[in-house]
């Protein structure tokens, strides 16, 4: 028996990439949203190259993303998902709790922002009000990308452990 439109869109899961060059949090969070109801994870990535290339391609619904990586700056990153994954919500989960990193990474794109100290329901709220954003008109949630020759402020990329 086939499913009507309305119960396939039912059981779609949300579609989560995540960007972190921590492993301990990269695995955290695959076990935390792997049991979350109606979410996937499918893919991640531990530097801006690597997620620049591999996410666009897989479409996600929601990219999760760290702002200190050890090659490049998250709020570049933003800005080029913004124009590589339009219908992707952007999620930044950043030990940075300063209000102008959070300024900076709304600007840039971002369409939340949640700093890791706040814990995993903080951060689970969040998705939630961004999945429930789906189901609203996408060009009004997706924040306008920044003008030409406008550059986000840069933080400089984590440096390697030593």
């Amino acid at each position: 028996m086939r499913l009507g439109a309305r119960n396939a869109r039912q059981m779609k899961k949300t579609r989560i990439y995540l960007v972190d060059d921590e492993p301990v949090v990269l695995r955290g969070l695959q076990l935390l949203l792997g049991r979350q109801q109606g979410m996937e994870i499918v893919g991640s990535a531990m530097s801006v190259a690597d997620a620049l290339v591999h996410a666009p391609p897989l479409h996600p619904d929601i990219i999760i993303l760290d702002l200190t990586l050890r090659d490049g700056d998250g709020f570049r990153m933003i800005s080029e998902f913004r124009a590589s994954c339009p219908r992707s919500r952007l999620l930044v989960f950043s030990m940075h709790a300063d209000r102008a990193f959070i300024d900076a990474a709304i600007q840039a794109g971002a369409n939340d922002y949640v700093v890791k100290d706040e814990g995993t329901e903080k951060l689970l709220q969040a998705l939630d009000r961004l999945v429930a954003s789906h189901s609203h008109d996408l060009e009004e949630m997706i924040p306008p990308v920044l003008p030409v020759g406008t550059e986000p402020k840069t933080i400089p990329p984590r440096a390697a452990k030593g």
